[in-house]
């Protein structure tokens, strides 16, 4: 009951503030005030388009023009200061809903685990099996609401929920032009693709060691909405560890031999989940399979496939090669200068 008090008081105020901030604007002259929002979201530590950076100070767009530093913080800045700095600054802060202007909302990323004020906290080995999920925990120098201090979410609805009664909000989603990142957002690299969630993550059904080798930003979008991760950007390609560009699906995976034309078997030093089954099955069709099928049956069977330029190990032995024997005419101790045999 209180919760739904909380919701209903904080929609039945928020209109309020967008309100006064148009108000304000007129009152100012301003030649362009900020679009006029159905709910205005001021729980945001940056302004729109801003980048938040580590230590919790904001970067304006490069095509920002207002009179103000373009880095700056407003930790700890009420409301009403946020709104005077719109005003005097030429930037706005998000709405929650778009109102008149579409382009004055931003997309919430609630794959992120927890809402702006809050910090994931780590589970302990011991305490794993028991763990219901991630619990998110209130900073006390960032938060100013009035909800609980410590909050699980089991599910997007939850999130949203919380969103709407609570002084907080998720980030903006960002989207990326190009590749994203080798590893989830968090996540570790140990190489070859092989990452390692945090040690606050815990979802039902998803892995803490999960390798990404080869995977779409497709793939990659999914398992985020499934697992509840976010992909940062690739910054520099080259500079992601063993990052795989593209997979040659051209042959057979990597210690697999082409069996029949259009099936792939595993050599007698293969390894995986999967290489017992397909022996005795003769070896895997490959023929009808997707580039996506086959690099998710690789993920959870534990094969790779090679990189574009990369020679499968399987399939570059060939035949046996013979032994080979040298017959010497002479033995004996070799001359450092020379390295002929002394007396030959």
């Amino acid at each position: 009951m209180s919760k739904n008090a909380s919701a209903s008081s904080r929609k039945a105020y928020a209109p309020t503030k967008g309100r006064i901030s148009q108000f304000l604007a007129s009152d100012s002259h301003m030649k362009q005030a900020c679009p006029i929002c159905g709910d205005k979201d001021y729980s945001d530590p940056c302004p729109l388009d801003w980048t938040e950076l580590s230590d919790g100070r904001c970067e304006a767009p490069s095509l920002y023009k207002g009179d103000c530093n373009k880095l700056q913080t407003f930790l700890g800045s009420t409301v009403a200061a946020k709104i005077e700095l719109e005003l005097s600054c030429a930037f706005c802060w998000p709405c929650t809903k778009a109102g008149a202007d579409a382009t004055a909302a931003c997309v919430r990323d609630f794959t992120k685990p927890c809402p702006y004020g809050y910090t994931p906290q780590d589970i302990s080995y011991n305490e794993f099996h028991e763990a219901a999920g991630i619990t998110c925990a209130a900073d006390a120098l960032f938060y100013e609401g009035e909800c609980e201090q410590q909050v699980l979410f089991k599910d997007l609805q939850a999130k949203q929920e919380f969103s709407e009664r609570c002084q907080t909000s998720w980030p903006c989603k960002h989207t990326c032009q190009g590749a994203l990142a080798a590893c989830p957002n968090g996540w570790q690299s140990v190489g070859d693709g092989l990452c390692v969630a945090p040690e606050f993550y815990k979802v039902d059904g998803c892995p803490l060691l999960q390798r990404f080798r080869g995977w779409t930003n497709t793939m990659k979008n999914d398992f985020a909405h499934t697992c509840g991760v976010d992909w940062l950007c690739s910054q520099n390609l080259k500079l992601d560890e063993e990052y795989c560009q593209e997979l040659d699906f051209s042959a057979c995976p990597q210690d697999w031999i082409t069996k029949d034309g259009t099936r792939c078997a595993p050599s007698p030093d293969a390894l995986g989940v999967c290489v017992e089954a397909a022996r005795a099955s003769g070896g895997v069709e490959m023929a009808s399979m997707s580039a996506e099928q086959k690099i998710r049956w690789s993920t959870d069977c534990g094969i790779e496939w090679p990189c574009k330029g990369e020679i499968a190990a399987a399939e570059s032995l060939g035949e046996p090669r013979a032994p080979a024997h040298v017959d010497a005419d002479h033995n004996g101790p070799i001359r450092d200068e020379s390295r002929h045999i002394a007396g030959a």
